[in-house]
């Protein structure tokens, strides 16, 4: 069908959803807050999400993905950072894989206001299509690290002293 954004392309297909899979670059508060209004009423077996570890992406959202979606949330950070820029979307149902991938990322901008483009796609479950998706995004996502780990490590509490030094600078 035709949709006028992501989030209208995530809300027809997340009420039967087993598995969500994002690998995307940016994640903010504004992103999650969006994707848990979608899921309020059925949520998925297993949310998994994978987001760069850096620039745009909000700590706060990782960890409201996290604790308040139940999401396994992970992070790509540090040299590998900079060239990580999927933007892939598994929702697997009892009847097919939908894939969508384009240019939005799970924030406000990437699912609603910002002129972006998606491709979804259709594919049966037992198709070699569907496991070269899935198997795309274990490559994509491979070095990605959990947000317990992260938040444990130096490269976290780094991370948010530069988003505080950002922060101080623009107000």
């Amino acid at each position: 069908g035709d949709y006028a954004n992501g989030l209208e392309v995530l809300a027809s297909r997340l009420a039967r959803a087993e598995r969500v899979q994002i690998a995307v670059a940016f994640v903010s508060l504004s992103g999650v807050r969006l994707l848990g209004k979608l899921l309020a009423n059925e949520r998925p077996t297993s949310i998994e999400v994978v987001a760069r570890g850096a620039d745009a992406t909000s700590p706060d959202a990782l960890i409201s993905l996290q604790d308040d979606l139940g999401a396994s949330v992970s992070a790509v950070m540090g040299k590998d950072a900079r060239a990580f820029h999927p933007k892939l979307w598994l929702i697997r149902n009892p009847e097919c894989l939908t894939v969508m991938s384009g240019s939005g990322n799970l924030t406000r901008g990437g699912l609603v206001a910002n002129q972006e483009q998606f491709e979804v796609l259709e594919i049966d479950l037992e198709s070699d299509e569907a496991q070269a998706q899935e198997e795309r995004f274990d490559l994509l996502t491979s070095q990605g690290k959990s947000l317990n780990e992260l938040r444990e490590s130096a490269i976290w509490d780094e991370w948010l002293s530069v988003k505080k030094k950002k922060k101080t600078h623009r107000d």
